[in-house]
Parts: structure tokens; C-alpha cells; sequence
């Protein structure tokens, strides 16, 4: 094997949540706080969220006031805990191989622990043992290296012996960060400029789960 531990992003990576559950979830915010405006396709929503970001075009672009963005928010986590995205095809054979090697791999993201749990639990049978989520606050989350110093320390695993694999560029900067190799899933991508950015800056990049699967185990 040519790494100790795998680090997976979670959202357009593992699951499908973008198309499944977070544009959907962009939409119903939309309707409710700026009703009768433009709303994005999902190419642009994708773009958006790539760059700037979704809190600055909901900040700077539609002018949300701090309560609009918190019923933003809560709209958003009732639509994540209702509907589950579904896994891309042939990831959970990928994960599942994954945990039956000596190899350590963790979840890094920025969803929820629990939601995490859920997603593994209905997509693959399994809930994955170590989860670095939203819920450990900013200073510990994805793009900060907390997650990579945390097993370096934890289990005597160098960051070079460490992959990161991501759809955008939290994960390059977090690897990058702390030390660690980097692999893109570019099976989510469909928007030119984020293909563009992303073969540029990564170090590896795989348009296919088997490309990945191929790389690990080979």
C-alpha cells in the first residue's frame, strides 16, 4: 500500500450531495428569502460554491441580514437530515475494500458527524470509526491540518504517509497545510473552471472511483 492512512472528504466525494441535497435545499432558501429573484442553475450554484463561496454570495451578492442566514441555516440542516444522498457508483465496494486493509482512513469534512454515520450506515453497512466533522468548530475543521496532526500524534503516522482525497480546494489547502499527499475526486465535477483549477493544483487527479481504486491498491 502506498500510504498508512486515507483521509476522505465526505460531500461530492461519497455522496452525491450536491445535486441531491444541497441545491435542492439552495432552492427552498431562495423561495422563502428572496422570492420571485433569479436563482442559479446548478452549474453556477456549483461555481459559486467553489468560489467565493455560498456565505459570501448570500452575504455580498444577495445582502442576507445575520437572521436570514441563521433561518438559512436551519432550513438547510432540516433538508440534510431529511434526505440522504445517494454514494457514487462503485464507492462503497472502494470504502469497503478500504477498511478490510491495515490502512487507517478517517472521514474529513465539513457535514456533521451524525450525517456522516447516517449516509456510511445506509450507503455502505458500516459507520466509519474516525470522523473529523463540522461539529469540532472552526479552528478543527476542514481546511485547518487539525486532522492530520491529530493521527500523526494519535497513531505515529507521518503526514507523508498521509492522502488526502478531495473535490475541491479545502482539501488541497488542508493537505498542502499539513503536510500530506493529495488525490482530487473529479468524479463530481462537471463545472470547466473548477476541472481547470483542480488538474492545475493537485498533485493526483482521478475522473473515475476505479482510477482511484486502481492508484491505492495497486
Amino acid at each position: 500500500m502506498k500510504y498508512k492512512c486515507i483521509l476522505l472528504d465526505h460531500d461530492d466525494t461519497a455522496v452525491r450531495s450536491s445535486p441531491d441535497v444541497h441545491y435542492p435545499a439552495f432552492i427552498q432558501s431562495m423561495e422563502k428569502y428572496r422570492p420571485g429573484e433569479y436563482i442559479l442553475p446548478l452549474q453556477s450554484f456549483m461555481n459559486v460554491s467553489f468560489y467565493p463561496g455560498l456565505m459570501k454570495y448570500y452575504r455580498e451578492t444577495l445582502h442576507f441580514t445575520d437572521d436570514e442566514l441563521d433561518g438559512e441555516g436551519r432550513m438547510w440542516h432540516d433538508y440534510v437530515m431529511e434526505h440522504i444522498p445517494r454514494f457514487y457508483d462503485g464507492f462503497a465496494e472502494f470504502v469497503t475494500r478500504l477498511r478490510d486493509t491495515n490502512v487507517l482512513f478517517a472521514v474529513t469534512t465539513q457535514s456533521t458527524a451524525a450525517v456522516v454515520r447516517r449516509d456510511y450506515a445506509a450507503g455502505c453497512g458500516f459507520e466509519p470509526e474516525l470522523i473529523y466533522g463540522y461539529d469540532l468548530g472552526e479552528g478543527k475543521c476542514k481546511p485547518s491540518p487539525y486532522c492530520i496532526r491529530d493521527i500523526s500524534e494519535k497513531y505515529g503516522i507521518a503526514p507523508s504517509e498521509m492522502l488526502v482525497i478531495d473535490d475541491l480546494r479545502l482539501g488541497l489547502d488542508m493537505a498542502t497545510a499539513g503536510g500530506a499527499d493529495f488525490a482530487c475526486s473529479g468524479w463530481s465535477h462537471f463545472v470547466p473552471e473548477i476541472i481547470s483549477y483542480m488538474k492545475k493544483n493537485s498533485p493526483h487527479y482521478f475522473s473515475t472511483v476505479d482510477e482511484l481504486s486502481k492508484f491505492i491498491f495497486s
